[in-house]
């Protein structure tokens, strides 16, 4: 027996050496690829923020950056950005066949690179607010609280992040503050990958056996993922799928900036009330210019037709009331309206607006239609209405709800967003910086929320798309004074 027991004691020998090794080797594997990812997240992180950084110069602070002549391209040379421990090159092209300026920049962090550009036609718009870059499903300054309901897309929290009930992220989750309980999940999880900043015992909290992380889990700097993010027992199997680490750089903050609500022209055409009931149809002709009129009444499904003609219009209305009335565009070329509400603002009972088909033949953009609220009320959208413009409130808040829907970009600088009832945004932006946004009852926005905070249960839906990009209106930036050349964003990817 002894010369077998010495074979099945080197046998073991040998079998825990093999184990041991590929062991090794796949931690090595999968270190390896948690680095890969976060470094590839890093560069994409500092070329999107470098070239946003770029373009609110140029419209900020006069040019700093050197436009080439014609035909010509500048490049600044790979300039090290210290807080991102990584380095971004800017190169211009002046563009002068279809005026354009050409911006493209290069985020390089270790081994990683990254590019992301942007097309600005000078002097185009309202003065070319420098949109920030939405590449997230949900981005908040403030916290985040998803409930019940799905998102599909990564989620950037400015504060803290949880999902108190059995939310479901299909994406990666970065979530800013270094604090206690800087992340709480329940009985939902992500599915992909946790980074976060916090260094603290107990930054990330399980309070659930559920909860689960699908991808890979990084916490802050320095910082032992067992420490930062315990399971919720000793006898859990583990809450992370992947792997945990600690990340090299920390995650960037959020910038949000708000453009300015639009500017009421001068010397405008004073045209009397309108009010429609049980008279079908009525032409208001803007081709020659500007209008203000005092009062708009659309009731019993009657139609009042706008001419912009081939020029940008705006009509400035006191008080707008639809019941049941409908608000079309009519355009030659590029024609747009801007109507501007300045006090009441009524819409129900199967209203549209911009909903028609213009004389070439073709379905109406909501470029076609910017409608700028300033009135304090509340506005409430629903009831089967469907709006094809950009809604600009300029402080009051919005309620979407009762298969209400928004063929266009919101833009609110109002304190509150509730989107429910089965109503939807359509394939674009919700932009509310200064708002908390909620949803709920099957409430879906199929694009991008960016919020102050935000909050989602019963079934809501946010599935990130960047399908908006073309139809994000030329607004103002909140620059003052100075030389300042406007530029406005034709695209960015």
């Amino acid at each position: 027996m002894g010369k077998y027991a010495i074979f099945i004691v080197s046998a073991l020998i040998f079998s825990v050496i093999t184990y041991s090794h590929g062991l090794r080797n796949a931690l090595f594997i999968s270190n390896s690829r948690i680095i890969q990812n976060y470094s590839q997240n890093q560069a994409h992180n500092i070329a999107h923020s470098s070239l946003m950084a770029a373009v609110k110069d140029l419209n900020e602070n006069g040019g700093n950056i050197t436009i080439p002549n014609p035909g010509g391209t500048f490049e600044t040379g790979f300039q090290a950005w210290g807080q991102l421990h990584g380095d971004y090159n800017i190169s211009v092209f002046n563009d002068d066949i279809i005026n354009m300026i050409r911006l493209q920049a290069t985020g390089r962090f270790e081994n990683s690179t990254y590019i992301a550009a942007v097309g600005l036609v000078p002097g185009a718009g309202g003065g070319g607010f420098p949109w920030p870059p939405f590449d997230s499903a949900i981005q908040t300054d403030e916290d985040m609280a998803i409930g019940n309901g799905n998102v599909y897309g990564d989620v950037y929290s400015g504060g803290k992040f949880s999902i108190p009930g059995n939310a479901r992220v299909h994406g990666n989750a970065y979530v800013y503050p270094d604090v206690v309980g800087a992340v709480t999940i329940n009985s939902g999880g992500i599915s992909g990958n946790l980074y976060t900043n916090t260094t603290h015992a107990n930054g990330v909290q399980y309070t659930n056996w559920g909860a689960d992380i699908t991808g890979n889990l990084l916490v802050g700097q320095g910082a032992n993922p067992a420490t930062v993010a315990p399971p919720i027992s000793q006898w859990h199997p583990g809450h992370v799928n992947g792997s945990s680490g600690s990340l090299s750089s920390p995650i960037p903050p959020n910038n949000i900036p708000m453009p300015d609500f639009p500017e009421i022209p001068q010397n405008q055409a004073i045209l009397p009330s309108i009010h429609l009931s049980g008279v079908g149809f009525q032409l208001l002709d803007l081709s020659g210019g500007d209008a203000y009129v005092p009062t708009i009444e659309l009731h019993n499904d009657t139609h009042l037709t706008v001419m912009v003609g081939s020029q940008d219009r705006v009509l400035r209305v006191n008080n707008l009331n639809m019941t049941q009335g409908h608000l079309n565009i009519i355009s030659q070329g590029d024609g747009r309206l801007q109507l501007i509400v300045e006090n009441t603002f009524n819409i129900t009972g199967s209203s549209s607006m911009n909903n028609n088909i213009n004389i070439d033949g073709h379905s109406q953009s909501p470029l076609g239609l910017l409608l700028a609220y300033s009135g304090s009320n509340k506005l409430t959208i629903g009831g089967n209405i469907p709006i094809n413009a950009n809604l600009f409130i300029k402080d009051a808040d919005l309620h979407l709800g009762n298969s209400g829907s928004i063929f266009g970009n919101i833009i609110t600088g109002g304190s509150n967003v509730t989107i429910d009832g089965g109503s939807g945004n359509q394939s674009r932006v919700v932009y509310a910086p200064n708002a908390h946004v909620t949803m709920s009852g099957s409430g879906t926005v199929h694009g991008a929320v960016v919020a102050k905070s935000f909050s989602g249960s019963g079934g809501f839906l946010v599935n990130y798309t960047d399908e908006f990009m073309d139809t994000l209106p030329d607004l103002d930036s909140d620059a003052g004074g100075g030389n300042v050349t406007n530029y406005s964003i034709a695209y960015w990817n």
